[in-house]
């Protein structure tokens, strides 16, 4: 079967602003989109408006009527899309059914879902459910905050150029196979970014920091530089346009800074996710930037998270998941 895109909706406005993105990805990898509506669960017995108790035979023909009227919605939704489209209609918890429907089809390769994202976590629309995904699945998860959405009349979003920080851990590497694959796809400009967070120019430069503490700093700033650019040439066999850029900072504004500069149409990023996103690799780092992001983000988490080493890997792609948004028969 096609691999897919799986886009969860709930009915919602900001929910279905992740569908032009996910079309984007979609037509430039060949992949195709499932929809789904999850139904949660009737969590009451009692009726609050009546108050009076629902009978089993009600609650049972209700909940029929609710899948119903989302196998609909999906359907509505998939006739305005350009492209044939699955449809399916789960039953349960909304987090666990995406995380579940993911699992039994090996063929979804990316989620993407929106999010709200402007005051941390709990705020976001389906309440925990993004953070309950990010922490559970084994693809990665396209994050579209409102505002980063299109409408669908519009054109959909290009990707000309991707940003991919990197600390010169295996564990970010692990972001460098779907950054590649898509930025092969689309014909974007890869953009490896480091940030020296211990030590700023213009702080060395005021007297700030003792040249005591700047000089060993320095020499970790070589190291990444170095560090980039000898990624950028194990890449450059790919035919995938290459730059490189050694910021100066705290790390996620440095990210932030440089997709702003560079007018970055999409940052890709490894997490860990496995204990809540406030605890995700680089500290807070992941979700200082899908707050602050000027576009999506796209966030991958490794089942296995490499040892840290201060080389370059010897294939940044390799993961224990087939490459992601790769063309089709690669």
């Amino acid at each position: 079967m096609q691999a897919q895109i799986l886009v969860p909706l709930d009915g919602s406005a900001l929910a279905e602003g992740a569908l032009a993105h996910a079309q984007a990805v979609a037509a430039a990898t060949g992949r195709g989109l499932t929809l789904l509506r999850v139904v949660p669960t009737p969590a009451l017995v009692g009726d609050a408006v009546l108050g009076m108790a629902m009978l089993p035979d009600h609650a049972a023909e209700r909940q029929v009527a609710e899948l119903t009227a989302g196998e609909d919605y999906l359907h509505l939704v998939a006739a305005r899309l350009p492209a044939p489209v699955f449809v399916a209609v789960r039953e349960g918890d909304p987090a666990t059914a995406i995380v579940e429907y993911t699992l039994k089809h090996p063929q979804v390769e990316l989620i993407a879902m929106a999010t709200h994202g402007r005051t941390g976590i709990g705020r976001w629309v389906l309440g925990s459910v993004a953070e309950a995904v990010l922490h559970a699945t084994p693809v990665p998860v396209l994050l579209i905050r409102p505002g980063h959405d299109r409408p669908a009349e519009l054109p959909p979003p290009a990707y000309r150029t991707i940003l991919v920080p990197l600390d010169s851990s295996a564990f970010a590497e692990q972001a460098l196979a779907p950054a590649c694959a898509l930025a092969a796809a689309t014909g974007a400009t890869l953009v490896l970014l480091a940030a020296d967070a211990l030590v700023a120019e213009r702080a060395v430069a005021l007297g700030e920091v003792p040249l005591w503490i700047a000089q060993p700093r320095a020499v970790q700033s070589t190291h990444l530089a170095a560090y980039l650019r000898a990624v950028a040439e194990r890449l450059g066999g790919t035919g995938i346009p290459i730059e490189t850029e050694l910021a100066h900072g705290q790390p996620a504004l440095a990210i932030l800074d440089a997709s702003q500069r560079r007018q970055g149409d999409l940052i890709v990023m490894a997490t860990h996710g496995r204990q809540g996103f406030q605890r995700m690799r680089l500290g807070s780092v992941a979700l200082q930037v899908v707050q602050g992001a000027a576009g999506p983000v796209l966030l991958c988490r490794p089942k296995a998270v490499p040892a840290r080493h201060t080389e370059p890997a010897t294939n940044p792609a390799a993961t224990d998941r087939p490459p992601v948004l790769a063309q089709s028969g690669a």
